[in-house]
C-alpha cells in the first residue's frame, strides 16, 4: 500500500526536517504499521500569545531522505 500525502503537502520532507528541530529513534529492528491515529502528548512553554506547534511523522529512509507519514497542527 502506498501512503499519499495529506493534501498540499510533498511526501518528501527532507527540506523541511533541515529547518525543523527533529528527534528521531534507533532504527526499529522490525516493521511497525500503524493504525488509526497516533497521539503525541507535548509540554510546551512560549513567550509568545499564540505559539503553534506542527508535529510530522515522518519515516527516515537508509539513504537520509524523509518521508511524511502523518501530520498534525
Amino acid at each position: 500500500m502506498v501512503a499519499v500525502p495529506p493534501e498540499g503537502l510533498p511526501q518528501e520532507q527532507t527540506p523541511d526536517d533541515r529547518k525543523s528541530l527533529c528527534f528521531d529513534s534507533e532504527p526499529l529492528k522490525a516493521e511497525l504499521e500503524i493504525l488509526g491515529r497516533p497521539v503525541a502528548r507535548i509540554r510546551a512553554a512560549s513567550d509568545q500569545p499564540v505559539p503553534k506547534i506542527a508535529l510530522r511523522l515522518c519515516e527516515l529512509k537508509p539513504d537520509g531522505t524523509s518521508w511524511l507519514v502523518t501530520y498534525a497542527f
